[in-house]
């Protein structure tokens, strides 16, 4: 057995220590305040003191609080004690190499800033939800119990779930029709040759830098049914006025129009780039071979931008299941629930009805949603070295 296999056996042993000395730990703690809040139960029956009452609760609250403490502590230094074996392991398996090892670890002390800051508000959060998802977790309520996989279950039979998941399935239909609108956007400004070109693309991609509540509000007074622009352009040609925002049936398709304006820009610039790549050999090719200007974009265009359109879907498609802003600003899910996006759905049940291990469910729960339609999009677009 070389040095390498015997430091990562030590570390591997002092981990196991480690658990087992925590599981007693935690067992020992959670078993001392049991016996207190059983002396206190007993004391109760008989003596109905508001001081031992409120003693109870407080012993009930600690011992949750005990829980808490320990297993948070416990998984940190757990998660320490993993990084510092694969450390180890590493260093001794390189130890005949000091070049690459100094190389390695000068490496990864560069990014471990980075990394750090990802572990704490990132990989934290994320954990900490997990966790919470799977307890009756409220801001004001004093015990948190353990409920299994019941906030799921609530979440799966939940009907205003599946409302919220309709929405956002009918709101992502924008994202074919956006795109094909930045595609034309993009086809246009590569081609044309106008004085202030440069102009023109920055006050496209503006909207994509620009504040979504800032939008919003702007967007909101455009959708105005008395004073609106939207009204008043279309009072032109003899029709509305309309109730953008307040009809449910004009709702979604409101803020739909708004998205595709938004994300025009920013589409464009991603799809314009894909352009200048495309050799022009591939068009003088197509020219000498009598190709229309229709099949020079259908057979070389589109089939070289198969790689940037498929990275615009994917992304694309992944912010609209993430949509909250706009609803947040225009309609706060209403009317009637028609703009209830699954993002807004989550927020109010944790901040408006405080329940946190129920919307932490449901944020999972719309993980699992995002990463199939992801993988469905690669399976559907094909392997990479189709495009190429």
């Amino acid at each position: 057995m070389n040095r390498a296999h015997k430091n990562s056996l030590w570390l591997i042993a002092l981990t196991v220590l480690f658990a087992l000395w925590g599981f007693f730990a935690v067992q020992e703690a959670v078993h001392e305040q049991a016996t207190t809040i059983s002396q206190l139960e007993a004391l109760t029956a008989t003596h109905s003191a508001p001081a031992v009452q409120a003693a109870l609760q407080q012993s009930k609250f600690v011992l949750n609080g005990v829980r808490q403490n320990y297993l948070g502590w416990f998984f940190a230094i757990f998660i320490l004690l993993i990084a510092m074996i694969a450390l180890v392991d590493f260093v001794s398996r390189n130890l005949q190499r000091p070049m690459r090892l100094r190389q390695v670890l000068a490496g990864y002390s560069f990014v471990a800033p980075a990394g750090v800051q990802l572990l704490l508000f990132s990989l934290g959060p994320i954990l900490f939800a997990l966790f919470i998802s799977f307890h009756s977790w409220s801001i004001l309520a004093q015990e948190k119990p353990f409920v299994g996989l019941d906030n799921y279950a609530e979440v799966l039979g939940s009907g205003d779930f599946w409302n919220s998941l309709k929405n956002t399935a009918l709101y992502t239909l924008h994202v074919p029709v956006g795109m094909a609108v930045s595609l034309g956007l993009a086809l246009l400004l590569n081609r044309a040759k106008l004085p202030g070109l440069g102009i023109l693309r920055t006050i496209f991609y503006l909207p994509s830098i620009t504040s979504f509540v800032a939008i919003a509000i702007v967007w909101q007074w455009i959708y105005n049914p008395d004073f609106g622009l939207m009204n008043y352009a279309l009072s032109w040609l003899g029709l509305g006025p309309y109730e953008w925002l307040h009809n449910p049936g004009t709702a979604l398709l409101s803020l739909m129009l708004m998205a595709i304006w938004v994300q025009a820009g920013y589409q464009m610039v991603i799809f314009l780039a894909g352009l200048q790549n495309i050799p022009a050999y591939l068009y003088e090719a197509a020219l000498i071979d009598g190709a229309s200007t229709w099949q020079r974009f259908r057979y070389v265009t589109l089939p070289m931008l198969k790689p940037t359109t498929f990275f615009v879907l994917v992304t694309s498609v992944i912010g609209s299941f993430q949509v909250f802003t706009q609803i947040y600003v225009m309609t706060e899910g209403g009317p009637l629930q028609a703009t209830e996006v699954i993002v807004y759905h989550i927020y109010k049940n944790a901040w408006d009805y405080l329940r946190m291990g129920f919307a932490s469910a449901m944020s999972f729960v719309l993980f699992v949603i995002i990463m199939f339609l992801t993988l469905l999009q690669f399976r559907m677009m094909g392997q990479r070295s189709d495009w190429q």
